[in-house]
């Protein structure tokens, strides 16, 4: 599948655009690539979600969601035949 970075916001506090962030132990911000699928004509945004730990170092607390177009795919279409 081909398809293209068009937008990243660097940061923000979940929930609002861009904005400084002040990275402290306790923060929690978004990183927000954006990219667009030309065969489908649509684009798509991941936001990753980190925490600044008590010790200043991050932690993704989205690391294991899919960000791979395909894994997304996957990802949507099985939840859709677990619906009842």
């Amino acid at each position: 599948m081909t398809y293209r970075l068009v937008r990243v916001e660097l940061v923000s506090y979940p929930g609002l655009s861009v904005r400084p962030v002040t990275l402290v132990p306790g923060s929690v911000f978004n990183i927000k690539p954006r990219i667009y699928l030309p065969t489908k004509r649509s684009g798509i945004g991941i936001e990753d979600t980190f925490w600044v730990d008590p010790n200043g170092m991050l932690v993704n607390l989205t690391a294991d969601l899919p960000v791979e177009p395909e894994d997304i795919d996957r990802a949507m279409a099985s939840a859709a035949t677990a619906r009842p």
